[in-house]
């Protein structure tokens, strides 16, 4: 009886060995799972914050909200929005007056004068080349403008 329990205990042993040499696979696995699941949440999470960071103007989408007015103290906002616009005829407007590409940066340097932030926004269309419509960009930031906005639907 004795030699029977301890050919069982060996043959145990042996069978024990060969499955825990079969779980180095699954044990990589196991350690690996967690590290996946957080490189997925952190990707999640930054490309949530770049969507929510970006910011597109659509004028086409904008309510017509009447703001209150404030009782505290006196709020001075010196901010000027310019628009220009660029047509598939390649027609040029700085807020709703038509002009050339070489009068832009002159006529908004005259427009936003002294104010402190010095708004505009470009709406072109989108048969337009890409090169007119970086042209007019690089004509916008001779005029020393620090917010620019690109209008899409």
């Amino acid at each position: 009886m004795a030699e029977v329990e301890k050919t069982l205990e060996s043959v145990g042993q042996l069978e024990a060995g060969n499955l825990t040499q079969n779980m180095r696979g699954l044990s990589m696995i196991a350690s690996l799972a967690p590290m996946l699941g957080f490189l997925g949440t952190v990707t999640g999470l930054l490309l949530f914050f770049f969507m929510v960071s970006t910011t597109f103007v659509d004028l086409s989408r904008q309510l017509d909200i009447q703001l209150p007015d404030t009782q505290g103290a006196d709020v001075v906002q010196d901010v000027q929005r310019h628009v220009v616009e660029l047509s598939a005829q390649d027609t040029l407007r700085l807020d709703r007056v038509d002009i050339k590409l070489s009068e832009l940066t002159s006529q908004l340097k005259q427009r936003v004068g002294k104010a402190r932030h010095r708004s505009v926004e470009i709406r072109a269309d989108k048969r337009l080349p890409y090169g007119r419509v970086i042209a007019v960009l690089g004509h916008v930031l001779q005029a020393d403008i620090q917010d620019i906005a690109v209008a899409v639907r």
